[in-house]
């Protein structure tokens, strides 16, 4: 008998095969490559986020600085420096710099003694009322002052009289020279910055040597300018002999001037730019009106050249006859035997 034949080996037919392998697919190396790939842009990404929240934190930690030393100086919670110069008891004046509008409450939260602020510009008026012989109905600014000071408390006056549009220390007023020499007390000087919560007490200033002159203009005008040099010297800050009302109204008119400088260099430039433009369009006119002008001759000798060659063309054509015609005179027919015997003969 003969035997089967063999079977070939290979995966039974009958059972469920495995699928076969995808060529496309990606392999274990490259995903594990795109997973690192992956998890180094989230450190990125993470790194950069956090990055950011700092610089934000920083940005709104210097925008808070100042709201935060202003709140402080309000509070009485700033620095304090030389406060060995102040007297603990009996009149005094204090001068001080203006920096800030809120430059009174700041120094009453940081003075230890109980202090009366007056307005420069009352006091002004006051002492140009009394000066032009007019006795004020109520208690104004000057004597207010000077009550003040005859129960042993602290004056303090911003000689300058309005705040300083820039960190310089500006020229003092008059009235200031005149309460100084109609009181005869210590004058002592100090430098505020509300700003940064700091207050800085100097050296007393001694005007008794002016005790029994008369109160002029010129003497009162010496007292409020030593005062505001020895603010200047305390503070380290650049004397400008101008009040502050007037340097503010020249920084506006600087400002302004700036501006109106600004608009009249853009208004130039812009004059400048329509000119060029404008300038462009009527080279670009021009230039169309040359190319029409050019096409229009190309025109015009392309069809005088075509009726020139049209003329020409119908003149080969037509022969014109001769001037005197001559007929054609007809030739008789002759036999072919004609011309043998002519050569007989």
């Amino acid at each position: 008998m003969t035997s089967p034949p063999p079977v070939p080996a290979g995966p039974d037919p009958g059972l469920p095969q495995p699928p076969a392998p995808n060529p496309d697919a990606p392999n274990q190396d490259t995903l594990a490559a795109v997973a690192s790939a992956a998890g180094r842009v989230r450190d990125l990404a993470v790194s950069a986020s956090r990055r950011a929240a700092d610089q934000a934190g920083d940005l709104a930690r210097r925008a808070a600085a100042p709201g935060r030393a202003l709140l402080t100086a309000l509070r009485g919670q700033g620095t304090t420096a030389g406060l060995r110069h102040l007297p603990q008891e009996g009149p005094v004046i204090l001068a001080v710099n203006h920096r800030h509008v809120l430059d009174a409450r700041a120094l009453a939260a940081a003075l230890p003694r109980p202090v009366h602020v007056v307005a420069t510009a009352d006091l002004e008026v006051a002492t140009r009322a009394r000066r032009a012989g007019h006795e004020p109905r109520r208690r104004d600014a000057w004597q207010q002052a000077l009550d003040a000071l005859a129960e042993g408390e602290v004056v303090a006056v911003f000689p300058e009289g309005a705040p300083s549009p820039d960190s310089d220390l500006h020229k003092g007023r008059d009235a200031v020279g005149r309460l100084v020499l109609a009181a005869g007390v210590t004058v002592v000087p100090a430098v505020l910055d509300t700003r940064a919560a700091s207050l800085v007490f100097g050296p007393a200033l001694d005007f008794s040597r002016f005790r029994g002159l008369p109160v002029e203009r010129t003497l009162a005008r010496g007292v409020t300018d030593e005062t505001m040099a020895a603010i200047a010297d305390l503070g380290g800050l650049r004397y400008r002999d101008t009040y502050p009302t007037t340097a503010r109204d020249q920084l506006r008119s600087g400002t302004q001037k700036r501006r109106d400088q600004l608009r009249a260099r853009a208004e130039q430039r812009r004059m400048t730019e329509r000119r060029a433009i404008e300038a462009r369009q009527l080279a670009d006119l021009e230039e169309r009106r040359d190319l029409a002008r050019l096409h229009r001759e190309a025109e015009e000798q392309a069809r005088t050249r075509a009726e020139q060659a049209a003329e020409r063309d119908r003149q080969r054509r037509v022969v014109p006859p001769p001037d005197n015609p001559v007929p054609d005179s007809p030739v008789p027919d002759r036999p072919l035997h004609d011309h043998t015997e002519q050569a007989d003969s």
